[in-house]
């Protein structure tokens, strides 16, 4: 994938804005963009963001639903969807912080055009959400996030738990109305040295449909991929409920070079009784983070499954 993009307001200006367009060699495209008022550099109690992005995504990877799903069974659909999401975030460097969003997501779903198709694998009464016509959905809600991180140090140290609720209403079909609870906490302790960090993240989410209702599949969380069981290729498992763990010990072996060994574990799952350590799929691996000024980070891991051996590049933070 390649691609560029502007951002404006890296040097304290009252609105920071960016917009990004990439392209890639299996034919998808994509833009987004960012509005923040006031920008993160400048010190302030209250933050309003507005996203929006557009996604032609030809042949995205499917394998079924359920944490049993096959990788022999991988196929292919299209995603095409539009987003636009505002959000407010109240005392956000602060101890306790409380936030808002709201928004629209259009999106149709239909045949992949690389390799088999998701139809020719599985059945599409048994994947909800599969196939024209669009839809729109409605999606608002808010978290509070507690955070005792020492924030204006690097690498950062503390813990962070966030919990979001989130609403989806399926305006078109009325087919997709569900509600979703993300559980998240992330923890950086320092081993002697600053230089030396442990970071453990243990994440879980559940969307529960209405009466009558279902959760689309290309909703639906997932585990696999360069942020969640690096082990496995992305959106490897799929369902309703997630359950994701991880532990890095994080390394600056160089000014702006950082080491890192990890252990990955997670699992999906249809019904909240399931959410326990019961069948739980895992990884391993280690990778180079190289960060520059402004909080970018680039980073390579090297991971290792039952399903072989992954490489991921990107930029961010693992978590």
């Amino acid at each position: 994938m390649f691609g560029g993009g502007y951002i404006h307001g890296l040097d304290a200006q009252y609105v920071q804005f960016q917009i990004n367009g990439r392209y890639s060699t299996r034919g998808y495209t994509m833009f987004d963009g960012q509005l923040i008022f006031p920008p993160p550099q400048v010190g302030r109690r209250i933050e309003f963001k507005l996203d929006g992005a557009y996604r032609d995504l030809t042949s995205l990877r499917f394998y079924g639903l359920g944490n049993d799903s096959d990788v022999d069974d991988r196929s292919t659909y299209l995603l095409r969807d539009k987003t636009l999401m505002g959000s407010v975030w109240l005392n956000p460097r602060g101890l306790l912080s409380f936030g808002a969003q709201g928004g629209i997501i259009r999106a149709r779903t239909g045949s992949g055009d690389a390799g088999t198709s998701l139809e020719e694998n599985f059945d599409p009464e048994d994947v909800p959400g599969f196939g024209p016509p669009e839809t729109e959905f409605l999606v608002y809600g808010g978290w509070a996030e507690f955070d005792i991180r020492s924030k204006w140090e690097q690498p950062h140290v503390g813990i962070v738990f966030r919990l979001t609720a989130l609403r989806y209403e399926d305006r078109d079909l009325n087919q997709f109305d569900f509600s979703r609870v993300i559980g998240d906490v992330k923890a950086y302790i320092p081993l002697g040295p600053k230089s030396r960090v442990l970071a453990i993240r243990v994440r879980a989410q559940y969307s529960d449909p209405d009466d009558g209702h279902d959760v689309p599949f290309y909703l639906m969380e997932t585990v696999g991929g360069a942020k969640a069981i690096r082990g496995f290729k992305e959106w490897r498992f799929r369902d309703r409920g997630n359950l994701l763990m991880s532990a890095e010990y994080r390394w600056e072996i160089w000014t702006h070079v950082d080491l890192s060994f990890f252990v990955d574990a997670g699992k999906v799952f249809f019904d909240t009784d399931d959410l326990d350590f019961d069948g739980l799929h895992t990884g391993y691996g280690f990778g180079l983070r190289a960060h520059a000024p402004g909080g970018f980070t680039f980073r390579m891991d090297i991971a290792k499954s039952l399903e072989g051996f992954k490489f991921h590049i990107g930029g961010g933070p693992s978590f």
